[in-house]
């Protein structure tokens, strides 16, 4: 069985690999495992589950004899809905990162910068970054993998799917008392 970083991984790399495809040309395994950074394992795990369901065909040899690989004519299709399903955001760059996450139900903060952004709403990585920190905060995500500086990206779990408005962190002007040490107002909770 998979884990939740293989899952994670595999849903990025294919996503990753359609968008790679879809402009028509062939590749070879090798050439796909080096422009998408992907391990061998996983790409062989992704192209064998695109191939099963006939939307990869091999269509014939480089000079080194390696199979060259592209999408079939099913394969376009499915790759164009599945890649618009992600793509075809509207709205503001918070609303598109919760759609995304929603979406990939896995996800990391470049995961949201990559598929979240779009003309007049991009997504920079600390912002994508600071969102995942609410959504930490606020019980809607947990990490199943830790970030290491430098080296990876934390990997965030959907626990607590609300619905289709993305939570949003408030200020909330409120009357603290330093002696009793508690809030006495707080507007809108009758208090």
């Amino acid at each position: 069985m998979r884990g939740p970083i293989q899952k994670h991984t595999s849903v990025s790399l294919r996503l990753r690999l359609l968008s790679r495809l879809r402009g028509g040309a062939a590749f070879t395994k090798g050439a796909l495992r080096v422009a998408l950074d992907a391990q061998e394992g996983q790409l062989r795990e992704v192209l064998n589950r695109l191939r099963d369901d006939g939307w990869i065909e091999e269509v014939g040899l480089d000079p080194r004899r390696s199979k060259l690989l592209a999408l079939t004519e099913a394969g376009k299709r499915g790759a164009e809905g599945e890649l618009s399903t992600f793509g075809q955001l509207k709205g503001d760059a918070q609303t598109n990162m919760w759609r995304t996450a929603r979406r990939m139900r896995e996800f990391t903060p470049v995961d949201l910068t990559a598929w979240a952004s779009v003309p007049g709403a991009e997504v920079d990585l600390q912002a994508a970054r600071a969102f995942c920190a609410i959504l930490l905060r606020g019980g809607y995500v947990r990490v199943v993998r830790k970030a290491k500086s430098g080296v990876n990206e934390a990997i965030y779990r959907l626990i607590n799917d609300t619905g289709p408005r993305p939570p949003v962190e408030k200020r909330v002007r409120a009357i603290y008392d330093a002696n009793e040490e508690r809030l006495v107002h707080v507007p809108g909770s009758g208090q």
